[in-house]
Formats: structure tokens, C-alpha cells, sequence
């Protein structure tokens, strides 16, 4: 996001099982305060990814009482994978329904390395496809389609239910099925632009991210205070957590000139329990700084409210304080983005569904590319 300028960027990894969405806004990952583990909350801090079961592998059935196309949660996983693997798959997924529509060429899969069984995949779907008295192609079509509005929904649920607009943020679709399905749902939802890994990396982004991240530690601290607030009591709860913070970096070798720290407070209007999050500029919080923090909070709530759903008058409560420190690590050097062309890459081998299925015209189907060079 940094070579490319980008401040506001969707993030979105569609592998083999699941489709994992982000959001950084303002240069800023979204974090998550609360985990939901089978039946138990876990009150950690943690980046925020959202994701649901669909992915290539998802497995594709028919509702009998309904009658209509289900795609998943369940995954066919990497053994026996999709039908068209050759690996003893019968029920039919979503890089089936690709095969078919010719997204991908069964003689060039993995770099030519494999081969996919065009002929299976095409067969498990004609059976699904005689239960809805659909061709075989229309079945692979509303495959695909339920797959790609599935994800178009969890973004809007990442986005639009968080106050934000999606059509202000650029798409990066990676994972190994991610880029293949990612001019739809972007389309969906009104984006202008998708950036797309190259240069193999596409599938492997989540973990080149993670390998190349910053040290990041956030402390919190619960201390409930009712306005009016009093500044120093404020800007103590913050300098106490930034010496915790300061010192675990400190323990993990990193020295005081490289650490840098932001500061945030979590408020909500008296006798509610929604809180929101609001950033604070630094340590040394003065009486007039007050004013501008409660403006803050009214501006952030009804972004996620609406607007007039927040009341002035009404008294405010401080319950979280919360400091993040970061360090940053050295990152390998990347080449910068460049439009894509409707030339044909060399050794790139013609998509079989050209001549059967009219090609996606989206006007961003040309997207941009981030090539690494390590």
C-alpha cells in the first residue's frame, strides 16, 4: 500500500478452503477486540480478518428442498481436492466450475506441472446441472457467481456495517483462487481498481506478510471514568501504558529511538455498551484537547450510526485506554505497480471458455499488478 499510495485498501485471500477479508483504513489495519471461539470470547487484540468457508475447494450440492445450488462451507481440501484432480474427488467444487468455464486451461495448471481432468470435472457438474434442468455451463455459471456474491457479502460486512464505503478503498485479491474471481465481486460492490501480486507470489502473500511485518504489541487498560473528564487523569492512564509497552519492546531488543507508539480510547454515551474507538495525538492531553476528543467520538459513531444518531447532550464515558507499539523490520524491496494490458502474457495459454461464454468486461478487469523483487 505504501509503493502503491494507497491508504485505504480491501484485503482479500481466497485459497483452497476459506476467503479472508481485511481492512486497513488510513494506513491503519482494523483490529479486533473480541474473538468468538466455539462458545467462548476471547478479549484479545488481534487484526481483524473476517472469513467464511469458500474457496476452491468448496464443495458444490444441491438443496433438494429448494432446488437450488449450495457452495459450500465444506471443503474437499487438498486430498482428494476437486474432481478435476484426478485424486478420487466425486462431489464437484468451485475450481470445477472454473475448469469449465474455461477461468483456467487444464494443460497449463500450476505452470504446466499438472494436468486437470477437464472431461471429470465437466461430468460431476451435468449431474448437478440435470437436478436444476440447467446446461452444464449455466450450472458452472451460478457456481461461480454464488461463490463471488458470497464474498461480495462478507466485504460489505466488513465495510458497510463499519461505516465505511468500499467504493473508497482499492482491492488486493491473492491466494491461489483470489485473483481468478476477484474483477466479480469487486465489480459488486462499485471498486475501481484491484491490484493483484505477480510474479508467483499471488498465492503465498499472507505468508510473505507475515514474515516481513513490523513488531507491533498492544496494551490495554479498563478503567471506566464519566465526563466531564479530567486531562491528567487521561493522559497518566496512557503514560502508564506506554512504559509497559516501551519495556516489552525493550526486552525484544528494540531500542527506544526505533520504538513509535499510537494512543486510543475507547468511549460510548453513558448507559450504552457499543463503544468506539477513538485515536488521541499524543501523551500530554490538556484541558481545550477535550473538546476535540469528544468531536472525535461523535464523528466516528455516527459514521457507523448515522448520522444524528449520536446526542451531544447526553454524558460520555471513557472505558478502554489502549497504546500500540510498533518496531519496524527490515522489508524486501518491491517493484512498483504497472496497468495490465490485453496483451497476452509470453507462455500464457488461451482460457478454453473464450469461445463458449463471453468474456468478463468489467471495467477494471484490467487491473494493476505488484511484481516483487526479492
Amino acid at each position: 500500500g505504501d509503493l502503491l499510495g494507497y491508504a485505504n485498501i480491501i484485503t482479500t485471500d481466497m485459497g483452497g478452503t476459506s476467503f479472508d477479508v481485511g481492512v486497513i483504513h488510513d494506513g491503519e489495519p482494523a483490529f479486533s477486540y473480541m474473538s468468538l471461539v466455539n462458545q467462548y470470547e476471547y478479549f484479545i487484540p488481534k487484526v481483524d480478518i473476517q472469513a467464511i468457508g469458500n474457496g476452491g475447494g468448496s464443495l458444490v450440492t444441491v438443496d433438494e428442498a429448494t432446488r437450488t445450488l449450495r457452495v459450500g462451507p465444506e471443503s474437499a481440501g487438498a486430498v482428494p481436492g476437486p474432481v478435476c484432480y484426478g485424486r478420487g474427488g466425486s462431489v464437484p467444487t468451485v475450481t470445477d466450475a472454473a475448469l469449465v468455464l474455461g477461468y483456467i486451461a487444464a494443460d497449463s495448471f500450476a505452470g504446466g506441472r499438472m494436468t486437470l481432468d477437464h472431461a471429470a470435472a465437466e461430468t460431476a457438474i451435468a449431474e448437478l446441472a440435470v437436478k436444476l434442468d440447467m446446461t452444464t455451463f449455466e450450472c458452472a455459471a451460478g457456481i461461480a457467481k454464488i461463490s463471488e456474491f458470497q464474498m461480495a457479502d462478507l466485504i460489505r460486512k466488513m465495510t458497510i456495517q463499519k461505516g465505511l464505503d468500499p467504493r473508497d478503498f482499492v482491492l488486493f485479491a491473492f491466494g491461489g483462487a483470489g485473483p481468478m474471481h476477484a474483477s466479480v465481486f469487486a465489480f459488486e460492490l462499485g471498486l475501481q481498481k484491484v491490484v493483484i501480486p505477480q510474479k508467483k507470489m499471488a498465492s503465498t502473500w499472507c505468508a510473505f506478510g507475515a514474515a516481513s511485518a513490523d513488531i507491533r504489541h498492544i496494551h490495554e487498560h479498563v478503567d471506566i471514568m464519566v465526563s466531564p473528564f479530567d486531562a491528567g487523569q487521561l493522559s497518566q492512564a496512557l503514560e502508564s501504558l506506554k512504559e509497559r509497552t516501551s519495556e516489552q519492546l525493550l526486552r525484544e531488543g528494540v531500542a527506544e529511538s526505533d520504538q513509535t507508539f499510537a494512543y486510543s480510547i475507547d468511549m460510548r454515551h453513558k448507559g450504552q455498551i457499543n463503544e468506539v474507538e477513538v485515536p488521541v495525538e499524543g501523551l500530554n492531553i490538556a484541558s481545550h484537547d477535550l473538546d476535540a476528543l469528544h468531536d472525535s467520538f461523535y464523528a466516528r459513531y455516527e459514521q457507523i450510526y448515522g448520522k444524528g444518531s449520536s446526542f451531544r447532550g447526553a454524558k460520555l464515558e471513557v472505558v478502554t485506554f489502549r497504546v500500540r507499539g510498533s518496531a519496524v523490520t527490515p522489508k524486501p524491496v518491491l517493484s512498483p505497480a504497472t496497468d495490465l494490458t490485453p496483451d497476452i502474457p509470453e507462455g500464457a495459454a488461451p482460457s478454453i471458455g473464450q469461445k463458449a461464454l463471453p468474456p468478463r468486461t468489467h471495467p477494471f478487469m484490467m487491473a494493476s499488478n505488484c511484481c516483487p523483487v526479492m
